[in-house]
């Protein structure tokens, strides 16, 4: 069983997801980090964002992050990984994504709007934002779904 240990990092469209991943990381040689904007930089130049992509390409970079994830679950990616950090600014991550961590650091709405209208973020992050912020007060309250990713994938606590 693989002993990687899972901290999904959820956050609004716009948060800063990867300076997050940055303050948790102790040992970034043995880390690994899943992220839609890593995957569009990887695929596409001179992109940051993914949500800066067309329709198209947007869906080639978050396929390959979906592979990733699913290579996860099943335990193969990469074995000498410590741990993964996964990112997601889907507002119910949790019920359907693997973690043994999960990390909420959001920094409100309005921090994100002056961000927008700063030009530190594209346009469409205003949008994104507000969508995310709706979807997550509209949210059921009820207990979230079992993390069923992470029961195929054990506590490697345990199994230790």
């Amino acid at each position: 069983m693989n002993s990687t240990r899972i901290c999904l990092i959820v956050d609004p469209t716009g948060a800063d997801l990867l300076g997050k991943v940055r303050e948790l990381q102790k040992a970034p040689d043995r880390d690994v980090v899943i992220d839609s904007d890593l995957c569009a930089r990887a695929l596409f130049a001179g992109i940051t964002w993914c949500a800066e992509l067309g329709r198209e390409d947007a869906l080639e970079a978050q396929m390959v992050r979906n592979r990733l994830i699913t290579d996860l679950r099943r335990g193969i990616v990469p074995r000498r990984a410590a741990r993964c950090f996964l990112t997601s600014s889907n507002p119910q991550a949790e019920r359907f994504l693997p973690f043994h961590t999960l990390v909420q650091a959001d920094p409100g709405l309005p921090a994100i709007l002056l961000d927008v209208e700063t030009g530190k973020l594209p346009e469409v992050f205003r949008e994104l934002a507000l969508r995310w912020y709706a979807a997550k007060v509209a949210q059921d309250e009820g207990p979230a779904k079992h993390n069923r990713a992470e029961l195929q994938l054990g506590d490697p606590e345990e199994a230790a």
